[in-house]
């Protein structure tokens, strides 16, 4: 590995999922771990007509996770965020972070 993604793979856990600094302790489908919840996502669909869950709600949320911290989820897999469920929708990863993109309904 070359000494920028050994850096970059130092500071996942220094500085961006640190609990001192950006991210909090959550648990993870039981399991406390460090990471990220992001709330602030758009869906391009959201509040449009021709959406077929129009009237519905989805709370979507991103949540970044160190790779090394949980297995990697797949698409429609249930994951427990503390005491909510949500549907996994996407999953990718980033320089050992996991981005996952979660949904749960609401109305």
């Amino acid at each position: 590995m070359s000494l920028f993604k050994d850096t970059v793979r130092q500071d996942v856990k220094r500085v961006f999922l640190n609990a001192d600094e950006f991210s909090d302790r959550q648990v993870v489908n039981g399991k406390e771990i460090i990471c990220q919840v992001d709330s602030n996502t758009v869906d391009p669909l959201d509040g449009s007509a021709s959406n077929p869950l129009y009237g519905v709600f989805l709370n979507t949320i991103n949540l970044y996770v160190d790779s090394c911290d949980m297995d990697r989820p797949v698409e429609d897999q249930l994951v427990r965020l503390d005491d909510r469920f949500y549907v996994v929708r996407k999953v990718k990863e980033e320089m050992g972070v996991y981005v996952i993109t979660l949904e749960e309904n609401d109305s």
